[in-house]
């Protein structure tokens, strides 16, 4: 931290002692010094703050290893949004074809060789995986903010 910083929040260096302390929480965020309050903490990407599933920690609020404590929702642009819809669009209908195709080898099956049946398998489990990530990042926050040690 700058020395002006220092001056400003009124910090002041003095010897470091050996001693047993309590156990440190890591954030992913930054944090922005402000004269005048103190200083604030940010996430390290733009986006909106919700409160998690038991509302928003107080100052002193005790919590606990793993707890979510709020939600970052990333603001991202209509341009980028419209374009993930198109992706979830576009893998909607591959995996109708995928799970039709899966269902049609699954009918045929002595006359269908059993690789093809596997991999028509494995083509419809990756499309579900890939439409589970698009349409994660459209509807659900993610974590942003709770204890990594408690």
């Amino acid at each position: 931290m700058p020395k002006e910083v220092q001056r400003q929040l009124g910090i002041r260096t003095v010897l470091a002692q050996v001693t047993d302390l309590p156990a440190t929480l890591e954030l992913n965020g930054r944090v922005v010094a402000d004269p005048n309050a103190g200083g604030r903490v940010q996430a390290s990407q733009g986006g909106r703050i919700e409160a998690g599933p038991k509302g928003v920690p107080l100052l002193g609020q005790k919590v606990v290893k793993g707890q979510i404590l709020l939600w970052l929702r990333p603001s991202i642009g209509s341009v980028e949004r419209g374009n993930q819809r198109a992706a979830l669009a576009d893998l909607e209908a591959q995996l109708a074809i995928a799970s039709a195709k899966t269902a049609r080898y699954a009918q045929l099956a002595g006359a269908v060789p059993q690789k093809d049946i596997a991999a028509s398998q494995l083509e419809l489990q990756s499309l579900q995986k890939r439409r589970a990530a698009v349409a994660g990042g459209l509807a659900k926050p993610k974590p942003w903010w709770h204890p990594h040690r408690a």
